[in-house]
């Protein structure tokens, strides 16, 4: 499927998540993006067994494609480590976003978080911070709070805008982060210092669903 970047898309970026889920919503029009909304669903914090976990993202995931009329669903693909009991219940958590998605007649693309990460910064090693500090002066009008689950809320915006680059351009071109390093040479360790420097001091500020 190509976006028709002439006319309006709403894309939908999940970080699914067994303990925090996040999201977020960009609009496509004329070309550019812009940001709707982002978030996290906190769901560690509520002694919610795993059932519960899943009605509660599949419910609030359908909300966001009906409040915001998305229709294109981008989703991280789940991260494959040794524990296996783990690792089934983040597929399940993949697999009720989707199902949202597909009884709103959305489509749905996965990309690993490598790839998202090569979308966002160039290079597919980047680190949580990297990736929001890129997102965070991409999007500046964001009004983003800050706290230990905001990282999960930008990784599913990264999602999204990995969504937008992919079928709007090659993810061999230049990168956003690239095409920044052109008129900021030898300051990218500095961003990354400076963002990580934010973070410590405005902790507890994000926007989370917990209830």
């Amino acid at each position: 499927m190509e976006i028709n970047l002439g006319k309006k898309n709403i894309i939908l970026g999940v970080d699914p998540g067994t303990v925090v889920t996040g999201y977020a919503l960009i609009q496509i029009e004329n070309k550019k993006p812009k940001l709707l909304t982002l978030g996290a669903m906190l769901l560690a914090k509520q002694g919610l067994s795993h059932g519960q976990k899943l009605h509660k993202v599949y419910m609030r995931i359908s909300n966001l494609i009906h409040e915001f009329n998305a229709n294109l669903l981008s989703i991280e693909s789940p991260f494959y480590g040794k524990n296996i009991q783990a690792t089934l219940k983040l597929g399940r958590m993949q697999g009720i976003v989707i199902a949202a998605a597909l009884a709103h007649n959305l489509e749905y693309f996965e990309y690993t978080p490598r790839e998202v990460k090569k979308a966002i910064c160039g290079y597919g090693n980047a680190s949580k911070a990297q990736v929001a500090g890129v997102l965070a002066n991409l999007f500046p009008e964001a009004q983003v709070q800050y706290g230990d689950s905001f990282l999960d809320a930008y990784d599913a915006l990264a999602c999204a805008v990995c969504h937008y680059y992919r079928i709007s351009t090659s993810l061999d071109s230049p990168t956003i982060i690239q095409k920044l390093s052109k008129t900021t040479k030898g300051t990218k360790s500095n961003t990354t210092k400076k963002w990580e420097q934010f973070i410590q001091n405005n902790p507890h500020r994000i926007r989370s669903d917990n209830n």
